[in-house]
């Protein structure tokens, strides 16, 4: 794509956009690697905002809600998912209290949580190696600990203080 017209540059563009939404950091490493010069991505990037073909939020929207229907994942490791593909801290952390508010959070780490089976009140051992393994399998999908704690005490027969 190296010397070529505008317009191939564009078009290629255009072609990974038909597909799925893309932040402009995402195109503008897609671009890069099929060979386009700088100045041609960042023209074409300039005629796709103008025109609303591409857009950050809407790039963003359409992850969040993909990882609330099909991946569920925490608001934290979300976040980081945003700020990897280019978007801003800030607009990342207004379309996530927008579109994926705490109160959505917990009602779906509930709904994760409900799917285990908790062992038997009698075995305390079992209960206490059962929510370490909850609590490392949830936290590293973003969840916050400190609301994994509270949600692990309402389904496990012991103390918060014994996953610790």
């Amino acid at each position: 794509m190296a010397g070529q017209p505008q317009r191939q540059v564009t078009d290629a563009a255009l072609r990974y956009l038909s597909r799925r939404e893309y932040t402009a950091c995402e195109l503008r490493q897609r671009l890069n690697g099929r060979g386009a010069e700088s100045a041609a991505i960042e023209e074409t990037l300039l005629y796709l905002r103008e025109r609303a073909y591409q857009s950050d939020a809407r790039a963003s929207e359409s992850h969040i809600r993909q990882r609330l229907c099909s991946a569920p994942r925490g608001r934290a490791l979300i976040r980081q998912e945003l700020e990897a593909r280019g978007i801003d801290a800030e607009l990342a952390e207004r379309l996530l209290d927008e579109h994926y508010p705490p109160q959505t959070e917990r009602a779906l780490l509930k709904r994760l949580l409900d799917k285990e089976t908790a062992p038997s009140p009698a075995n305390t051992e079992q209960a206490r190696r059962f929510g370490q393994k909850l609590l490392r399998r949830f936290t590293a999908k973003g969840f916050e600990r400190s609301m994994l704690m509270e949600e692990l005490a309402n389904i496990l027969p012991l103390p918060p203080q014994y996953m610790d």
